[in-house]
């Protein structure tokens, strides 16, 4: 069956913390999801443990990247993909079990090109994980209403945290809307972001957090912007 949302998991060397990331992905309650696991050229048992986790779930596809960039990563994963929406998770983050399916029945509902929705970001205190609300706006008036850049260009850069939600596909493709390939993993997403808001006709935003934003992470790209080796 094709499925309905293609989930893109661009990943490095992410162990630890990617065995949290897949499983949320694996265990979420829309079954109908086609997993893309796009290696970088892992040596940590990242492809060993997506491999294994293969053989019990079907939905898991491994790819592997020769470029060495999140943004080529992300590139070919929707060149792969096949479902009608398409959705990001960080290797080191986590979702919450019901945000498929969720943000699915919301972006058909309203047919959109881009959803979007509030997260959570988390790190460790070294005994307890400590979760804090992040809103894709600060204007309410911005919710659970469709969005046109076109006809609101202050509100062209709404939802900067792109994994938050979903992508229509078609659109992705149409409008030839891609990731910056240069190396590493750093600022990759920057013209994705500003593009795709500016070019979606509707973008919709859900007031609620299913995204979970890993802060803790030392060799995340936002820790260390100047890593070309992610």
């Amino acid at each position: 069956m094709k499925p309905e949302v293609s989930v893109i998991m661009y990943v490095k060397n992410g162990m630890p913390y990617f065995k949290r990331a897949l499983q949320s992905v694996i265990t979420q309650t829309l079954r109908s999801i086609e997993i893309l696991v796009v290696d970088g050229g892992s040596t940590d048992g990242t492809v060993e443990y997506t491999k294994q986790c293969q053989i019990r779930d079907s939905r898991i596809r491994l790819l592997f990247s020769e470029k060495g960039s999140v943004g080529a990563q992300f590139n070919q994963g929707v060149c792969e993909s096949a479902g009608e929406y398409i959705g990001i998770v960080e290797s080191d983050d986590y979702i919450l079990p019901e945000m498929y399916e969720k943000e699915l029945a919301c972006a058909r509902k309203h047919h959109c090109d881009i959803l979007r929705a509030d997260n959570m970001i988390f790190f460790n205190d070294g005994n307890n994980e400590i979760c804090l609300r992040t809103k894709v706006s600060n204007k309410e008036s911005d919710y659970n209403r469709l969005i046109c850049a076109k006809q609101e260009p202050e509100n062209v850069l709404i939802g900067g945290s792109y994994w938050t939600g979903l992508y229509r596909r078609k659109f992705l493709i149409e409008q030839n809307l891609w990731m910056n390939e240069s190396p590493g993993a750093a600022y990759q997403d920057f013209s994705f972001i500003f593009l795709t808001g500016a070019l979606a006709e509707r973008v919709f935003l859900m007031p609620e957090a299913f995204y979970c934003y890993r802060k803790d992470n030392p060799n995340s790209s936002c820790n260390r912007p100047d890593r070309t080796d992610l």
